[in-house]
């Protein structure tokens, strides 16, 4: 099972679960014998091999809550994330969002993202460059979003994405 994050927050909202859930949500996880939350590379080589349930959490475009508020419970859980960045809009916030009226959600930096990668309890993942919907792109921007930022990426972070 693959869950999907994009923000934790003190108070639950749009693509916003609130921090006391997401505690809640990890803590009764782990407790679980029946699961096993492992990175993402652990989930994709143990699918159907394995006698426990294996989760992985996954957390979209890089909010600055990945530092300040999910850091700490997955230290505390012991528990492997991987985050997906819109490698252009590092640093900026979601605008995909909030020209829909929603609330601005500040990215990390890239220095905040340096940082980070030195954790062994998160991976990164390239979550394109732009975030644009990829459904109904040229074959040409397809590859630039995926391609180019995933050698962006890697050069920031200097490691394989």
């Amino acid at each position: 099972m693959i869950l999907m994050y994009h923000n934790i927050d003190d108070e639950a909202g749009f693509n916003t679960v609130s921090l006391k859930n997401f505690t809640e949500q990890i803590e009764y996880l782990s407790s679980k014998k029946e699961f096993s939350i492992v990175s993402i590379d652990q989930y994709i080589e143990g699918l159907g091999s394995s006698d426990r349930k294996l989760i992985t959490l996954t957390f979209d475009d890089a909010y600055t809550s990945i530092k300040s508020k999910v850091l700490p419970v997955i230290k505390k859980y012991n528990v492997p994330i991987t985050v997906f960045i819109p490698v252009n809009c590092v640093g900026g916030y979601n605008t995909w969002d909030t020209s829909n009226g929603k609330k601005q959600l500040d990215i990390l930096q890239w220095a905040e993202i340096k940082d980070l990668s030195d954790e062994s309890l998160i991976t990164f993942g390239s979550h394109g460059l732009t975030h644009i919907s990829l459904g109904n792109v040229s074959k040409a921007l397809l590859e630039d979003e995926i391609i180019k930022s995933k050698i962006i990426l890697e050069n920031e972070i200097n490691t394989s994405v």
